[in-house]
């Protein structure tokens, strides 16, 4: 638990790091891969962990995967149309707030899961199985990681400058 707590700070300092790199010119960059601006992204991963990763936490309580509807085109367009609502106005102190108030969100539904709970399981929307360890120690700081690359991608190019790691790309699914 200890551990796992650790990797959610890490994260956290991370995220903080990054908002802190970037120039207000940055934040309105339009993605090379998702077509939000980098505040879009940003206010993104905020929701996905508030909403998606709680969820998970949730069913995985009770051995559930995820509800199939999240993995259409409708839900993508509805994650879409959601962070650009979220970024509307939003400012850089809003973005790290609303972060860490997911992340704490986060931290308090880690304290809350039982020693016979790790091993229980839930699913992606599109099946991939997951535990309740691999929600903490792989899904959040892997989705941080993709788009944390992704901004930086996009950074690199509006720069001229090239980018040598996309792999991370088959872990972000644009909605057009």
């Amino acid at each position: 638990r200890d551990a796992l707590e650790a990797v959610l700070e890490r994260t956290r300092r991370s995220f903080h790091q990054l908002v802190a790199s970037l120039s207000d010119d940055q934040l309105a960059l339009e993605s090379v891969v998702t077509h939000w601006t980098v505040l879009e992204v940003l206010c993104h991963m905020s929701r996905v962990m508030e909403i998606a990763f709680t969820m998970m936490v949730r069913r995985a309580r009770k051995n559930k995967g995820m509800p199939k509807v999240l993995h259409t085109r409708f839900a993508r367009r509805l994650n879409y149309l959601s962070a650009k609502l979220a970024a509307r106005g939003a400012s850089r102190d809003e973005v790290l707030r609303r972060y860490d108030t997911a992340n704490a969100k986060m931290v308090s539904l880690l304290g809350q899961v039982d020693d016979t709970q790790w091993e229980n399981r839930t699913a992606f929307p599109s099946g991939t199985p997951l535990t309740m360890e691999r929600i903490f120690s792989e899904v959040i700081p892997g989705h941080f990681a993709a788009h944390a690359a992704e901004i930086e991608e996009t950074v690199a190019k509006s720069e001229g400058h090239s980018f040598e790691s996309p792999g991370y790309r088959e872990l972000i699914e644009p909605v057009s």
